[in-house]
């Protein structure tokens, strides 16, 4: 009974040695390194009536501020070249200005435009208009 009971022991101590070998060797016990992946399902905010109004209105504010701007370029542009065309166009008035007063000087014609009509006062005070020219409006 002794050789079985010492047989026992024997196979309850290798069992235990076993089990604490596997035990010690097992990555759950050891705490080994586990990556879980979370899915994480999140729900759009709320939003009421008034913020969505709000937003369409500052994004149709946006887009008419950039149209604007761009219009504005375009005007400035076209600005800029009506007073190119009118520093043109003076210029030639005033060259023709200088060539029609060296013109009358060459021709030596009186700078002053002489009087279509005149008024005078007859007898009787009253006014008459007399159709009267120079004779330098005659020349």
């Amino acid at each position: 009974m002794q050789m079985d009971t010492n047989k026992r022991l024997w196979v309850v101590s290798a069992a235990v040695v076993v089990g604490f070998i596997l035990i010690w060797f097992s990555t759950s016990t050891h705490g080994g390194e586990k990556t879980y992946e979370i899915n994480t399902h999140s729900l759009p905010e709320y939003r009421s009536d008034t913020a969505r109004a709000i937003d369409a209105y500052e994004r149709v504010m946006h887009r008419f501020m950039n149209m604007t701007d761009k219009n504005f370029g375009k005007v400035s542009a076209d600005v800029k070249e009506i007073g190119r065309k009118l520093d043109a166009i003076d210029n030639k008035l005033t060259q023709l200005v200088s060539r029609i007063a060296r013109v009358e000087t060459a021709l030596n014609i009186n700078q002053n435009p002489p009087k279509a009509c005149s008024a005078e006062k007859d007898e009787g005070g009253d006014i008459q208009k007399k159709d009267t020219l120079s004779a330098e409006a005659l020349e």
